[in-house]
């Protein structure tokens, strides 16, 4: 841009003003200039290797210091922060906002990593804890009935307990239907004597050093040692575990034993045999009853109760089907055979029961 001004002396004055106002247009030019270059290098700017934030920072007058704070044309202060895409400013109260949504996501992260913790470990434990069956199987020690364990149950009581009612119970629970009754002697029965003659081969010689040779099954004397698993549940007055452990404890895997006690006659085996794992103890009052005022569910109450308590002492049995009705039925025949042998002699007694002449609910 080209401007004269006149050079005459008079024109003094208008030649220095003229020369004022030429500088005046020579940086209103450059300051043009400026601007135009200033805009085409924002335009052309690559935004994708330099962030907003810095373009904003140039803008503002922001610069700050090498630790990323500084004040901006207006006063406020300013953090630089580095992403992925280049350096950027974030005032302070986005910042908080910044902050908490990302305590916020890690709590969300750390609560879900916890529930899939837990879920794990449930899941663990569960698989580890053994059914039903396989811990009946650990707390018992053998097995059970299902996979073969065999087992038997000796029902000792001494005279007088209700032990003939008891019996009865366990065969209806244990035995076969219509199953006779097993009966241990206490004292060696005499050849042709009360329980009738010894099997054939057998005399008084060949068994005397034998103290429990023989069981009653059946009406008739059968040799013990082969003739013990006839039934599941034998009877007998023997109320000594050691004694009969050692006898017969080696037939079966597994020998159980259960009392009747009757503590209101002072009528019971030792005390510290119930505290044995294998010697269950039942009071006369817990299964007994009065034939004239109980029902069949009374009795079947009675029943449960019985077989409820084999469960909880002896958790091999638990996979054993017990039959509550059954053991019913046969708790009913035994009061009709009572009653047809009330008036028997004391010698006679029939098979299925053990019940004997004179026998009146004792």
């Amino acid at each position: 841009m080209s401007t004269q001004c006149g050079g005459t002396t008079a024109a003094a004055a208008a030649g220095a003003a003229c020369n004022t106002w030429k500088r005046l247009l020579s940086l209103a030019s450059l300051w043009a200039v400026c601007e135009f270059v200033a805009v085409k290098v924002f335009f052309d700017t690559d935004l994708s290797s330099v962030g907003r934030g810095s373009l904003l920072t140039d803008a503002v007058g922001g610069g700050g210091n090498e630790n990323g704070r500084g004040r901006g044309k207006k006063g406020r202060f300013r953090r630089r922060r580095y992403t992925d895409d280049g350096p950027s400013f974030e005032a302070p109260h986005m910042q908080k906002k910044a902050a908490a949504r990302k305590y916020q996501q890690k709590q969300r992260e750390k609560q879900v990593q916890n529930q899939q913790q837990k879920k794990q470990k449930l899941d663990d434990d569960d698989a580890a804890m053994p059914s039903e069956s396989e811990d009946s199987q650990q707390l018992d020690g053998l097995g059970s009935p299902s996979d073969g364990t065999s087992y038997h149950i000796f029902q000792i009581a001494k005279p007088h307990t209700g032990s003939t009612l008891l019996n009865c119970i366990l065969q209806g629970l244990l035995d076969e239907p219509f199953e006779k009754y097993s009966f241990l002697p206490i004292v060696k029965p005499a050849e042709d004597g009360r329980f009738g003659s010894y099997p054939q081969g057998v005399t008084e010689s060949s068994v005397e050093n034998d103290p429990y040779p023989f069981i009653l099954h059946d009406g008739r004397l059968k040799m013990a040692e082969d003739n013990m698993d006839v039934t599941t549940v034998t009877k007998t007055h023997i109320v000594d575990v050691e004694e009969l452990e050692e006898e017969f404890g080696h037939l079966f895997e597994r020998v159980f034993y259960v009392a009747a006690n009757r503590g209101a006659k002072d009528i019971t085996i030792r005390e510290e045999y119930c505290e044995l794992d294998n010697v269950l103890c039942i009071d006369y009052d817990d299964f007994a009853y009065t034939p004239d005022d109980s029902s069949l569910e009374d009795i079947a109450a009675i029943v449960e109760r019985v077989k409820l308590g084999l469960e909880e002492k002896f958790p091999l049995l638990i996979d054993v089907d017990m039959d509550v009705d059954e053991a019913v039925k046969r708790v009913k025949l035994m009061e009709k055979a009572t009653t047809e042998m009330a008036d028997k002699s004391f010698k006679e007694h029939e098979p299925y029961f053990g019940i004997h002449g004179g026998h009146r609910n004792r």
